[in-house]
């Protein structure tokens, strides 16, 4: 449970930044961030091939081609940056995030009520990668002062914006989901429902609650132009989205509840 939690967190991860990433257009940010974020997606994503192989210890399953295949294209994506034809390093972008969204739709594509969970995964990598892209980008205003803001109000506000549909998705996937399907739930999965309150709790206050709190703070230092003190703010956030997010995609499987 904990190689395939880890295994999806990653690719959500990797495939929430790549979705997000141009929000801030290339012309804003320059090719350096383009491909700084692009060689860390395919680091995610040979982590997240790493985690397949050990789980089942073959290479040849669907799965490790899929993986493979958003590996190659982003990283097609990622070396067509340098080629002035947009057109080309679009379509590698495109058939990326192709590849990964249908990756991450699989495993819940038999479940009952299959696009809460989907929404689910969705909000959690987009929130993961958009705050993600808000840290990273905040420490490229220490070597590039005259930085336009834009692309930081941009990435912060989605990940604000996320932040909110996240626990959107919490009280519908994790209560309402809960509330009426609690009848039909085998007697084993309600015990374990009740045994994990605990760690439900801690990935509401800590994953959702406490990144909510500090977005004030993030959203009004980014308009003062604050960059420095923005980024701190948001490194604390991120810590405890990354924390939150982990716990969720491992309840998730462990419970088949949409946490």
């Amino acid at each position: 449970m904990i190689l395939k939690t880890m295994q999806f967190y990653f690719l959500a991860l990797a495939w929430g930044s790549l979705g997000i990433l141009p929000l801030a257009s290339l012309r804003q940010v320059g090719q350096a961030f383009y491909r700084f974020f692009g060689f860390l997606c395919v680091g995610m994503e040979m982590i997240a091939w790493i985690f397949q192989f050990e789980r089942f210890h073959q290479f040849n399953s669907w799965m490790s081609e899929s993986i493979i295949g958003f590996l190659i294209f982003t990283l097609v994506y990622t070396l067509l940056l340098k080629i002035h034809r947009r057109v080309w390093f679009w379509s590698a972008w495109a058939l990326a995030m192709l590849t990964g969204g249908i990756i991450l739709w699989i495993p819940w594509s038999a479940c009952n009520q299959a696009w809460i969970f989907e929404v689910n995964g969705v909000s959690s990598a987009f929130l993961m990668g958009s705050g993600l892209l808000a840290m990273m980008l905040g420490h490229f205003y220490l070597v590039i002062p005259k930085l336009s803001i834009d692309p930081l109000k941009r990435y912060a506000a989605c990940y604000i914006g996320f932040m909110i549909i996240k626990l959107g998705t919490l009280v519908l996937g994790g209560v309402g989901w809960n509330l009426l399907h609690s009848s039909i739930l085998p007697q084993v999965m309600q015990r374990e429902w009740m045994q994990e309150q605990f760690f439900l709790i801690f990935r509401i206050l800590w994953g959702v609650l406490l990144p909510l709190a500090l977005a004030y703070w993030i959203w009004g230092t980014v308009k003062i132009r604050s960059t420095q003190s923005a980024t701190g703010i948001l490194y604390a956030a991120l810590v405890a989205t990354l924390i939150g997010e982990a716990l969720g995609w491992y309840l998730t499987f462990h419970l088949q509840i949409p946490v």
